[in-house]
C-alpha cells in the first residue's frame, strides 16, 4: 500500500501547484484589501497600519499591531483597547469577515498572521515618519491603507513577479516619477 505523499496517482504536477499559489497570492492581496477598507472605516483618514514584529517569538505569533497613522505619521489609535469602533449597521465588508469580528483587535492580528504565515510581505512604515521616541530603526511592517499612503522603498514593487505578488499592498499613493524627491531605493 501506497503511501499518500508518495502515491502518484495523487501527484500534483508541478504547473497546478504553481497556479494554486498564485490563487492563494492573489486571495491574500484581496484579504488585505479587505483589512484596509475595513479599518479605513473605523479610522478614515488612517494611512499605515503599522506592525511589530518581536523576533524572539515563533513566525505563527511574532507579529502583533502597533498603531494605526494618518498619512504625515501621527497616532490615530495604539490599540490600548483591544476593541476597534463597531462598523455602521448594514456595511457590507462585515458580511465579508465572516466569524471573524473585525472589531477585535487580537481577531484582525490572527487574519494579518495567518497573511504573513501564508507568504505574505508587509511594506516598510517611512523613516521620516517615524516617532524617534516611539518607533525603532529597520524595518517596521506595515500596511498601506490609502491613496494617500506611501511605501519608504519603491523598489519592493519593482522587484521580480515572485516578490510583487508577495507584497501586501491593498492601496498606495503614486510613485513619484525618477527624478523627483522621495526615497527611489
Amino acid at each position: 500500500m501506497s503511501r499518500p505523499h508518495t502515491d502518484p496517482a495523487r501527484a500534483v504536477d508541478l504547473p497546478s501547484w504553481t497556479q494554486t499559489v498564485r490563487a492563494q497570492r492573489a486571495a491574500a492581496q484581496e484579504v488585505a484589501r479587505l483589512v484596509a477598507d475595513t479599518l479605513l472605516v473605523h479610522f478614515p483618514q488612517a494611512a499605515y497600519f503599522v506592525l511589530d514584529i518581536d523576533y524572539d517569538r515563533d513566525l505563527a505569533t511574532d507579529l502583533f499591531p502597533n498603531s494605526i497613522r494618518d498619512p504625515q505619521g501621527q497616532i490615530l489609535t495604539d490599540f490600548a483597547s483591544h476593541r476597534l469602533p463597531p462598523l455602521p449597521a448594514g456595511d457590507p465588508l462585515r458580511a465579508r469577515w465572516g466569524s471573524y469580528d473585525p472589531t477585535d483587535i487580537f481577531q484582525v492580528r490572527h487574519v494579518l498572521r495567518t497573511l504573513r504565515l501564508s507568504g505574505g510581505e508587509f511594506d516598510d512604515f517611512p523613516e521620516e515618519l517615524r516617532h524617534v521616541d516611539r518607533d525603532d530603526e529597520g524595518y517596521i511592517p506595515c500596511l498601506l491603507l490609502s491613496p494617500q499612503a506611501r511605501p519608504e522603498r519603491w523598489a519592493r514593487w519593482d522587484a521580480e513577479d515572485d516578490d510583487r505578488e508577495r507584497l501586501l499592498r491593498p492601496y498606495s499613493a503614486p510613485r513619484p516619477p525618477s527624478g523627483t524627491a522621495g526615497p527611489e531605493v
